[in-house]
């Protein structure tokens, strides 16, 4: 149990929607079609219901690595600027997952220490550049969360 858990479940709430913003870093469970682990996430948007998230690998996939269209859109974040990281890592870019944003409520509200951070301005800056070069995205989707990014404070 971290601290958090110990606040009352309304003040909870409120500081954890408060927290749900693009550039927020988020560990939760994911379920992959060949396995269901916990992974850090980076939340780029929340345009309805679901917020989208950019999956942070260890590494690139070397499927991702040799295909160029796809490996240009893998953001580096550095665990110097993000202590929240045992190492530096990969956002990766190309795809987006959607999570029910009550699904990641209930998470959080469980375990507040699931939301680990923020990603640096430079991290930002970095992603909205990978989302212009993704052409697995369609136009629409990277303008809302090139916008969604944009529209944050992110401190230096």
């Amino acid at each position: 149990m971290s601290l958090g858990d110990a606040f009352p479940a309304d003040f909870r709430l409120k500081q954890i929607e408060q927290c749900l913003v693009p550039g927020a870093v988020l560990s939760l469970q994911v379920v992959f079609p060949e396995v269901t682990k916990n992974k850090f996430l980076v939340l780029v948007a929340s345009p309805d219901e679901n917020c989208l998230h950019f999956v942070v690998n260890s590494e690139t996939n070397p499927y991702i690595k040799a295909r160029a269209h796809l490996n240009v859109c893998q953001v580096k974040l550095d665990a110097a600027s993000h202590p929240f990281l045992d190492h530096d890592s990969q956002v990766a870019c190309h795809e987006v997952l959607p999570i029910p944003k009550n699904d990641i409520v209930a998470a959080l509200m469980n375990d507040v220490s699931r939301y680990r951070g923020r990603i640096s301005l430079a991290a930002k800056d970095d992603i909205v550049a990978a989302v212009k070069h993704a052409v697995t995205l369609s136009k629409v989707l990277q303008r809302g969360i090139i916008s969604a990014l944009e529209s944050q404070y992110f401190p230096p």
